[in-house]
């Protein structure tokens, strides 16, 4: 399949934001959280906050991604969101980690707050934890 022709489905969402936090910025990671988690956006907000995320603070995800129940899936990684997509099972839920943004990829569908450029760096897939 040329992956240049590929259109993937696009939901924009703020995963709640706007009812429960509409003055909160640089959440990127507590949307994405709340989406791949599927729990409320304050469930996630309150869960980032227990290991350090400030109030309009951004968050390196990868460093509590452990602590947060997700695992580093280095081997979906690598090259643009283009190329990382087309290596996602559309089954499962995903948290990617791009330069400077968080965005979730929910069975298939990309959920964001912007329609991401589709050759932007994907810097690591982080899935749910098999507990």
């Amino acid at each position: 399949m040329n992956a240049e022709r590929i259109k993937w489905p696009f939901v924009r969402s703020l995963a709640g934001r706007t009812l429960y936090a509409p003055n909160e910025r640089k959440d990127c990671t507590v949307r994405a959280t709340a989406l791949v988690l599927g729990i409320p956006y304050p469930a996630a907000h309150n869960l980032l906050a227990s290991v350090g995320r400030k109030d309009r603070h951004g968050l390196d995800f990868g460093r509590y991604a452990d602590k947060l129940g997700f695992e580093a899936l280095p081997e979906l990684t690598g090259g643009g969101l283009r190329a990382v997509l087309l290596r996602l099972d559309p089954a499962k839920n995903y948290l990617l980690t791009l330069t400077g943004h968080a965005m979730a990829v929910v069975r298939g569908v990309i959920v964001d707050n912007v329609l991401t450029r589709k050759n932007r760096r994907v810097r690591m897939v982080y899935g749910k934890k098999n507990i």
